[in-house]
């Protein structure tokens, strides 16, 4: 039986009213729901529409409404600049069952439970959970080892799932795999790691991965291992300007701290997203912020197309350890040594065209280096 289905369209512009042409609109469901009255299964699989020469989009969608779960869509625009993709997020809506509808009203409304969903099948649903929860816990009141097996099955996929989370970063893959394992952009990976975890970010050789987002650690150590085969996978941060200042698009340790490895892997610092203005003093690295952190970068390569830099040391205490690598280009280390403390550990590292180990600092006072 197909699966009831209704019109959802809308026009992206610029805020001078152009139109935004060939933009990539990414919808993505937010949680695997069950049609009520045709008994399928509706996965949260991202999806695609292309805007037309007009900014104008239309395509059909599942309406939540009809779901037992409470659901609703994503939306995530992906314009070219200068090259490059650049995401910006719309919003999250959510679909009713009646008629057309228009993206920009969807998206000023409230994403809400809806009030007309099957009762009964409501009820039964219920009942079925309470029944299970009251056998469950029957069974381990019986035998109080029940307890102790219970907790031990489950602490290994606990420790492998959520403390150490892996995730394979194909550029070519068009979505999220449904199993999670394999993400299309790095910021995917990084939005769906738990807070604290040790996250492994195996990256597709011969392939340019683009960070469209700045990423908190939270307090994760991220590794970037290279996978499959090639040429070492390069890591390309974007550059944004918000209209006075051109800003990275990196990884932020804020207040909870976090590490960055990086092995067998390449870095494309970025140019100025506007040459006219100058880079914000806060944003203008890979790694940064005011919290302790650690930078490990071997056997790979670092290019600088302007005055950015790896990490800085802002009110914090940054380490960066470089083995086996190669920093080309005009960039920095570690950048705002006036404002924190730095050590800076080398073995056969090549430096050239204009890089340098750190800005500012005095040698013995707030930057160690060997």
């Amino acid at each position: 039986m197909a699966l009831p289905t209704v019109t959802v369209g809308g026009q992206l512009t610029l805020p001078n009213s152009d139109p935004i042409a060939n933009a990539r609109v990414k919808f993505t469901l937010s949680v695997a729901s069950s049609d009520l009255t045709s008994n399928a299964v509706v996965l949260g699989k991202p999806f695609e529409a292309v805007t037309d020469a007009n900014g104008n989009i239309s395509l059909d969608l599942w309406a939540n409404e009809r779901g037992f779960e409470n659901s609703h869509y994503n939306a995530v625009a992906y314009i070219a600049e200068s090259g490059v993709e650049v995401a910006y997020k719309l919003g999250s809506f959510q679909v009713t069952a009646a008629g057309s509808h228009d993206l920009a009203t969807l998206l000023t409304e409230a994403v809400v439970r809806d009030a007309d969903v099957d009762a009964q099948t409501l009820e039964a649903a219920l009942r079925a959970e309470t029944a299970a929860q009251e056998a469950e816990a029957d069974r381990l009141l019986v035998n109080p080892a029940n307890i102790e097996a219970s907790i031990l099955a489950q602490v290994p996929a606990v420790v492998d799932d959520r403390i150490g989370f892996q995730a394979i970063i194909d550029s070519e893959l068009g979505g999220v795999s449904a199993d999670g394992v394999f993400f299309e952009t790095i910021d995917e990976a990084m939005d769906a790691a738990p807070y604290g975890c040790h996250l492994t970010l195996r990256l597709m050789r011969d392939q340019t991965h683009v960070v469209n987002q700045v990423n908190f650690l939270r307090g994760r150590s991220v590794r970037f291992l290279p996978t499959g085969g090639g040429a070492n996978p390069i890591v390309a941060p974007t550059a944004v300007s918000n209209g006075t200042h051109n800003l990275v698009n990196g990884f932020s340790a804020d207040v909870h701290g976090g590490g960055i490895l990086s092995n067998g892997v390449d870095w494309a610092m970025p140019a100025k997203a506007d040459a006219g203005l100058p880079w914000d003093a806060l944003n203008d690295t890979m790694c940064r912020y005011s919290c302790d952190m650690t930078v490990q970068m071997r056997w790979g390569t670092v290019t600088f197309a302007d005055t950015t830099g790896i990490m800085s040391a802002f009110e914090a205490n940054a380490h960066l350890q470089l083995g086996n690598m190669t920093c080309d280009g005009p960039g920095f280390g570690v950048k705002r040594l006036a404002n924190g403390t730095a050590s800076i550990a080398r073995v056969s590292v090549t430096a050239q065209n204009g890089f340098q180990y750190h800005e500012g600092g005095t040698l013995g006072q707030n930057v160690l280096m060997n």
